[in-house]
């Protein structure tokens, strides 16, 4: 258990620092593209309910993108922090791929979602929809005697100025 929350105190600071460390290295493309989104996910990266977090693009190279997020939820009592990093190729509509990590506090429950979908984000900012597939490997998972389920989400979220 504390080998897993050093995994993820490492992991949630690398991806904040991570768009600092290479800010000299922005191209006019990332620039005028807002980076910012904050979020609401039905499902998805999450076992359980909903997810909140916040994204931000960390590379944009023409029609490439790779963000990083951070999402967190309570419900019940019990606290949970997903980072997640994905890729997505388009300008405003997106096919998009990801990866991430969910922790559980009190049930030490984790789940490693994987993510393939679409992504809606137009370079200007606004509306943020995307709507994925995200199976899942776990450990622990409530009502679930194996460990692997498949899954689905809905992000809806707004992307705002850097």
């Amino acid at each position: 258990m504390k080998n897993i929350k050093k995994i993820i105190l490492i992991a949630t600071a690398m991806i904040l620092f991570y768009s600092y460390s290479f800010a000299q290295s922005d191209s006019i493309e990332t620039k005028t593209r807002m980076k910012n989104t904050v979020f609401v996910e039905i499902f998805g990266n999450s076992f359980f309910l909903y997810n909140v977090g916040y994204d931000r693009i960390l590379m944009s190279k023409g029609k490439r993108n790779i963000s990083a997020g951070l999402g967190t939820q309570v419900i019940d009592g019990e606290f949970s922090l997903s980072p997640q990093v994905n890729y997505f190729y388009g300008i405003k509509h997106h096919i998009e791929t990801g990866i991430g990590f969910t922790y559980y506090f009190i049930s030490d429950c984790y789940i490693i979602p994987v993510r393939i979908g679409y992504r809606y984000q137009k370079p200007e900012g606004g509306l943020l929809i995307k709507v994925a597939l995200t199976p899942f490997y776990g450990r622990n998972i409530p009502f679930d005697n194996s460990n692997f389920m498949p899954w689905a989400g809905l992000t809806l979220g707004w992307t705002f100025k850097n």
